[in-house]
């Protein structure tokens, strides 16, 4: 009895099924692994990472740590460091939505237009509410006491301070002899004895615990790290300008997110990242001054520290 044979046209039709489905499967893994953007995250932010991809809806692509961004997949780069920002040019404009000193950094080279400012960490001068703003008087010398706190055993801290010392005498050049000097003298006049000793904890415990007046030179993140029932009796102010200033510096850290290319699809998660929605729930979870000039902060402090953002024409960045 003679086999029925099946058409060829019949096996063809098959094969080309099956070719059309392996070449689906292939072409999805292939963008699954080498064109799907990607987080590159530093590590201590990927909890809070996580958090934003929930609320602020953004795309849940995998998350890969910030030094592994050698690999092939595109992505964007949340860090608080300019190490990885590209300086390659793109034909992107998100400088409206951030202050002048953003285009600024972008004139000198510092970064990139494929970079974009998260939340901004400014140092400022912590004062009680019914205690007076210092001005430049305060720190040229003829104080009584020594009034003003910091955690100089900080680095950031220290380097916060340096760069305003060096900024007070007329340079920005944080090892210049001028800026060390000031520094030097402020130690002498109006730093509270230990300075260099304190870190964080210690100097809020001195801010806190004394009746006379002080002043606390500290970041917002700082800040925001303290209980809510203490940051209400807080407020914030700049350090004091030089009276012939026309520039204002602001030592700042800065959360970036850096595109790792120019790519079309990035710029669509760069001007996401840039909208208020996005970095209001950034600013809720961390109390920092979200970047976008039209963002509203979550606290009063960062409402406070949001002016200082908004007037520098020049940032100091401590990465």
């Amino acid at each position: 009895m003679n086999k029925k044979k099946v058409p060829k046209t019949k096996i063809s039709y098959k094969l080309s099924i099956i070719l059309l489905i392996l070449a689906l499967i292939i072409g999805f893994a292939g963008y699954k692994l080498f064109l799907q953007p990607a987080w590159y995250v530093e590590d201590d932010l990927i909890p809070l990472w996580r958090k934003v991809i929930k609320e602020a809806n953004l795309k849940n692509y995998p998350i890969y740590l910030a030094k592994q961004t050698k690999k092939i997949k595109p992505g964007i780069i949340i860090t608080y460091s300019t190490k990885y920002a590209e300086k390659e040019p793109a034909d992107w404009n998100f400088s409206e939505k951030f202050p002048k000193s953003y285009n600024l950094l972008l004139e000198k080279g510092i970064i990139g237009n494929t970079s974009i400012p998260l939340l901004a960490d400014p140092w400022l001068i912590a004062r009680k509410l019914k205690t007076k703003s210092l001005g430049r008087e305060d720190f040229t010398g003829g104080n009584k006491e020594k009034i003003l706190i910091a955690a100089l055993k900080e680095e950031k801290t220290y380097q916060a301070l340096l760069a305003e010392a060096a900024y007070f005498s007329g340079t920005q050049d944080i090892n210049s002899e001028e800026a060390k000097n000031t520094l030097q003298r402020w130690e002498k006049n109006i730093l509270i004895q230990g300075a260099k000793t304190f870190n964080s904890n210690d100097a809020w415990s001195i801010f806190f615990r004394e009746d006379k007046e002080r002043w606390l030179f500290t970041s917002l993140s700082s800040v925001s790290a303290q209980d809510a029932d203490k940051t209400g009796l807080i407020a914030l102010d700049r350090f004091p300008d030089p009276y012939s200033a026309k520039q204002y510096l602001l030592p700042i850290r800065i959360l970036w997110a850096h595109s790792t290319s120019n790519n079309t699809g990035l710029r669509k998660l760069l001007e996401k990242l840039s909208e208020t929605e996005t970095q209001e729930v950034l600013a809720k979870h961390t109390g920092l001054v979200p970047a976008n000039i039209k963002a509203n902060p979550a606290n009063p402090p960062a409402m406070q520290a949001k002016r200082a953002w908004l007037s520098s024409t020049h940032l100091f960045l401590i990465d």
